[in-house]
């Protein structure tokens, strides 16, 4: 596969590349966003863009932790308009699972949050738990995030898929890590299924991990029939923006859709030069606007616009 590699997304993309586009898809974190208040350069531009001329585009994020309204008003207070219709969260495609292994109106365990107020489980029919002595009543272990006593809650999934294998253990968002906007990282929820799959496996249980967010064509699939209600164009007319190779741009191609990468998140050089297969983006910014390109230098063959072989 080859790369294009441009300096600024909305240079290319205000300069008529959106005609080549039927939607466009957004990851949010270490996109739009780095931490959760402060919008990158050119995003809050993009956004009002897209707004004003009626472009349909959605905000996909692996961010199951937060609710749609609250992601949205994280959005918001950084500038951006939009509301939380607009925000398409992985654990909305519990919606789906839901109905597929028969969960609904049944007792599923939540490990930490799971969106705010109404829990996404409950959104999807299911009837959240919280309580680790309740555990046992419980139909499927679905991982959260935020703040919780990571120990006991682990301790306590762990015991119980040991006496129920067959429940499943399901991560909506299957990320290992993100960028916490502050040079770090926070721990995924993917990293904590992984870790529980892990361990049972050592003690010679096998047990079915799922996970729902990007790169699982799932999140795709919902995100279009949202966007797309009626009839989804060519897929290839369809162009996800994001940071991570693992999840935003291998999605992306599992999918069919157009991938491009933008670097003002988790990905960098390194990273980018070792990509393969399905990890390797269509499209390459150094970053959405013209203002956040300056501090990275595109060697003379990989210049703007430039095809060069991967």
């Amino acid at each position: 596969m080859s790369m294009l590699r441009f300096n600024s997304f909305n240079d290319w993309w205000f300069g008529g590349a959106c005609r080549m586009y039927d939607g466009l898809l957004l990851d949010i974190d270490g996109t739009l966003l780095s931490g959760k208040r402060q919008a990158l350069p050119g995003a809050v531009e993009l956004i009002a863009f897209l707004r004003e001329t009626g472009f349909p585009f959605g905000i996909l994020t692996n961010d199951g932790n937060h609710s749609r309204e609250d992601k949205s008003s994280f959005l918001n207070a950084a500038g951006f308009d939009l509301q939380p219709e607009d925000i398409i969260s992985c654990a909305l495609v519990l919606k789906t699972l839901a109905v597929d292994l028969s969960l609904k109106g049944e007792k599923v365990f939540i490990m930490g949050e799971l969106g705010e107020p109404v829990s996404y489980a409950e959104l999807a029919g299911m009837l959240p738990v919280f309580e680790l002595d309740e555990i046992d009543a419980c139909k499927a272990v679905i991982v959260g995030e935020g703040k919780y006593d990571w120990c006991s809650v682990i301790e306590t999934v762990v015991n119980f898929l040991m006496r129920h294998p067959e429940v499943p253990l399901i991560a909506p968002n299957p990320d290992t890590h993100w960028p916490n906007g502050h040079g770090g990282i926070g721990i995924g929820a993917g990293a904590t299924s992984r870790f529980i799959a892990e361990l049972l496996n050592d003690l010679g249980f096998r047990i079915r991990r799922m996970t729902l967010g990007k790169p699982e064509r799932a999140i795709f699939d919902y995100a279009l029939g949202k966007i797309f209600p009626v009839s989804c164009p060519d897929r290839r007319r369809i162009l996800m923006v994001g940071d991570f190779l693992k999840s935003d741009i291998r999605g992306a191609n599992r999918a069919g859709l157009t991938s491009a990468l933008v670097m003002t998140g988790v990905t960098n050089e390194n990273l980018l030069a070792d990509a393969e297969d399905d990890d390797v983006p269509q499209l390459v910014f150094n970053a959405l606007s013209p203002a956040d390109c300056e501090a990275s230098v595109i060697p003379d063959p990989k210049i703007s616009g430039q095809t060069f072989p991967r």
